[in-house]
């Protein structure tokens, strides 16, 4: 009898096509990442938002107070004065670079905060379990294309720092290192403070060790700013920046929940496009308390609203959504969030893929409505302007008041994405889902049972 011999090698033209397609993508990606970087050496011949930190870092140096007025805007503030808008502890983490020229110490700044995003983009990816060249070359082309990453590179600001620190303490999470997880979103609570409410999140959910690690850091980094900066600078940044503040929340580049509702009663001067005030009858500190009043609502109904789904079921789907809504109501609330600092949401978009897989396919109309909350965010805000500065410029009240909704698409776009986050939160912590779940487990593992233990038993 003649045996058969079967050649695992594989076929010369399938191998050179598969070689041909390898190759294709890594040229992609390098592309991708090259097109990435050289905006951030372009932008660094600038003055970007990096500058504000870079001078106040330079003034530590020098031993005189940080939060001094500066000039690194040129007419796009409307306040009476300018100041270092970010935390002190903000300060330190600049500070050593601030030994370097202004260029090449914000090229590094810029290379490595682009190094943070694309990192967290591999492990997103490798999360979802998506890690292959294609998946990560396609991700990196979509940057490209993201207004929000690219504006955010041009500003050189802490959004890309932030979403690696936020993705990074995520994955440990998961992997039950829960006190380098506290660690990492009390680095980012020091850098912003929405991130903060994240630990109330852990607390609310019964993860102490986080919660108490995440809190320990904050304290850490406040006393050790007290000590490098004294006291003087929490003062000022408490006080006369905190109060300038408020002129830049009504600003259309800013997505948060308060500055769409200050717009409606105050607009905003702007130098190019002004927005008129669509209601009359309440002053800049009256909107700001009426908006912050409004966004706290929010924020304490997302948090009961988080608790008890957590309280009907405890898994690590419930508590990947939660963080992900979580996330996306603290940056919805947040009285200052600018466009380009959105990019964290690449970590809720994660978790709801996550959370797609553990649920029944949801019906139609929900895609839908993602789809919705999700376009005007990833669309360019240019559009949006030029829209906006069509319908202002009628003479039709109705058209004009349109004109200044329309800058508020970013965030009806966060209030309906962080909706249908919700509304998946709640069919994955439902009872049923569990038991259902249950069902298939066991079910799969009677199938590999009759499939792959007798049949070994068999042959043995």
């Amino acid at each position: 009898m003649r045996r058969r011999v079967t050649d695992s090698r594989p076929i010369p033209r399938k191998r050179l096509l598969w070689l041909l397609g390898r190759v294709g993508w890594g040229v992609l990606l390098l592309l991708g990442v090259f097109l990435l970087g050289n905006e951030v050496i372009l932008v660094s011949q600038q003055r970007t938002d990096f500058c504000q930190d870079y001078l106040a870092a330079q003034r530590l140096t020098q031993g005189i107070a940080v939060y001094l007025p500066m000039h690194c805007w040129t007419g796009f503030i409307p306040s009476p004065f300018q100041y270092d808008a970010h935390p002190p502890f903000s300060i330190l983490l600049i500070w050593p670079l601030s030994v370097l020229p202004q260029v090449p110490a914000a090229m590094l700044w810029g290379l490595g905060s682009l190094a943070g995003y694309l990192l967290s983009g591999l492990f997103l990816l490798r999360a979802l379990g998506w890690r292959s060249l294609r998946s990560l070359t396609l991700f990196v082309l979509g940057s490209v294309f993201w207004e929000a990453l690219t504006i955010g590179i041009g500003e050189q600001n802490f959004g890309q720092l932030l979403t690696f620190l936020l993705v990074a303490g995520w994955l440990l999470e998961r992997r039950g290192r829960s006190g380098w997880a506290g660690v990492l979103i009390g680095l980012a609570g020091l850098l912003k403070v929405w991130p903060v409410g994240l630990l109330a999140l852990a607390l609310l959910q019964g993860k102490r060790r986080l919660a108490w690690s995440g809190a320990a850091t904050l304290l850490a980094g406040t006393l050790a700013s007290l000590a490098v900066l004294g006291p003087g600078t929490y003062a000022d940044y408490l006080g006369p920046v905190r109060a300038a503040e408020i002129f830049w929340i009504p600003n259309g580049a800013s997505v948060s929940l308060v500055s769409a509702i200050m717009r409606l009663f105050t607009g905003y001067p702007d130098t190019e496009l002004p927005l008129p005030a669509l209601l009359h009858g309440l002053s800049l500190e009256e909107a700001a308390l009426l908006a912050e009043a409004v966004a706290g609502l929010v924020l304490v109904g997302t948090l009961v609203f988080l608790w008890r789904c957590w309280r009907r079921r405890q898994s690590e789907t419930v508590s990947a959504l939660s963080l992900g809504i979580a996330v996306t109501v603290l940056m919805l609330v947040f009285p200052l969030v600018w466009f380009w600092e959105i990019i964290p949401l690449i970590l809720p978009g994660a978790t709801t893929v996550l959370g797609l897989r553990q649920v029944s396919r949801p019906p139609r109309w929900w895609f839908v409505l993602i789809a919705l909350g999700l376009l005007p965010l990833l669309i360019h805000r240019s559009w949006m302007i030029d829209l906006a500065a069509w319908l202002l410029h009628q003479q039709t009240p109705g058209l004009a008041g349109l004109g200044a909704f329309s800058y508020g698409l970013p965030t009806y776009g966060l209030l309906l994405f962080a909706g249908m986050q919700a509304w998946l939160l709640w069919r994955a912590s439902a009872p049923q889902v569990a038991r259902a779940q249950e069902i298939a487990g066991a079910a799969r593992e009677q199938h590999e049972y009759i499939t792959e233990t007798i049949p070994r038993t068999l042959e043995a």
